[in-house]
């Protein structure tokens, strides 16, 4: 009896070890992946090397969970599609694979600045860059320093090493603009306009800063656009035109200067900052005509409503000079820049005349 209780207590301890400590361990994958990343909109030469994948500035962050009692040797793939703002595509642009590297129990965290052919942290084993791809970055990176605008899309994977299958993934997009040159369109270099101009220039910069000055007696428009405060001093969001509303009022027989400067979210927190050149105009026209309104409205509503503003300029309709917004009383320059809004959200929006 008792060598039978013997071989029964042995047998109950090996199978609650076989229970613990699983013989065929190395074929769980229980690998977790959580990735962040710096939401850029430039990426400069010095900020990453695509044609070696690495890099010298932080752009995204791998947390890898790892729940097991000991550590496990990781492969790491990413590959980035990348879709230009002109239309062209490359999917993918770059296929990295790196050699097996450690995971610590519990977990370890690894950023992009541990990767690389220079790396002695995560080594690459495989590294795949499209020719035509690394044509197009370089053609405009040589040009500019900045990658080209457009959409790079991450997909991040890591899965154990010594196992098929159980690989997690991730994804992450940096949207880039190549705030390259910012150009003014209007008021032309010395135009005359009224006291309400409308300002156009383009930019690929998401936010952008438009300065009006005033041009004193004997004064360059370099120097009035340094002197502070100015006429108008506005931050814009996703704008290429700006109506005069805002700032002080500008006077009739005085010159201004203007100026637009671009700004990206670049590496490392700061903005970068694109200038355009410096253009003064001259105030000639006091106030503005109804004409400027009819016109205006004439464009967004489209030749559909041509008859209604063919009798407006016949005098079969006349404006009445008072303009109400969702039943609040604005004035006439609030009303113009409500039709500029109007104008430039076109593409996204139905207006019609009632």
């Amino acid at each position: 009896m008792r060598t039978i209780q013997s071989r029964l207590n042995w047998s109950g301890v090996a199978l609650f070890l076989l229970l613990v400590f699983p013989q065929n361990s190395s074929s769980q994958c229980l690998l977790t992946l959580d990735v962040s990343h710096t939401p850029v909109q430039q990426l400069s030469i010095s900020d990453i090397d695509f044609e070696h994948f690495q890099s010298r500035t932080l752009l995204f962050t791998m947390a890898i969970g790892n729940p097991t009692l000991l550590p496990v040797d990781a492969i790491l793939e990413i590959t980035m599609d990348v879709s230009l703002t002109d239309g062209a595509v490359f999917a993918p642009a770059i296929t990295y694979v790196s050699q097996p590297f450690p995971v610590k129990a519990g977990g370890q965290t690894y950023t992009n600045l541990d990767m690389g052919s220079g790396s002695t942290v995560i080594k690459t084993g495989s590294f795949d860059y499209d020719a035509a791809a690394k044509k197009r970055f370089d053609d405009v990176v040589l040009g500019t320093g900045k990658f080209p605008s457009g959409k790079y899309a991450f997909l991040v994977k890591v899965r154990c090493a010594a196992v098929t299958g159980g690989e997690v993934e991730e994804r992450f997009v940096l949207l880039l603009r190549n705030a390259s040159r910012v150009e003014l369109r209007s008021p032309l270099d010395g135009e005359s306009t009224n006291q309400f101009p409308l300002f156009e220039f383009y930019t690929d910069a998401t936010n952008a800063r438009l300065v009006v000055a005033e041009i004193m007696t004997g004064e360059s428009p370099q120097s009035a656009i340094n002197r502070d405060p100015a006429m108008l001093d506005v931050d814009l969001h996703n704008q290429n035109s700006y109506f005069y509303s805002g700032g002080r009022l500008l006077e009739q027989g005085k010159s201004y200067a203007w100026q637009v400067t671009g700004k990206s979210l670049g590496s490392g927190g700061a903005n970068d900052d694109i200038k355009s050149e410096i253009r003064k105009f001259n105030v000639t026209q006091s106030g503005f005509s109804e004409d400027e309104i009819l016109r205006r409205l004439e464009e967004i509503l489209g030749p559909k409503h041509k008859s209604v503003f063919d009798k407006i300029r016949k005098g079969e309709f006349k404006l009445t000079g008072k303009y109400s917004n969702n039943n609040a009383t604005i004035s006439t320059g609030e009303l113009l820049n409500l039709i500029y809004e109007l104008r430039d959200a076109l593409d996204n929006a139905e207006v019609g005349l009632e």
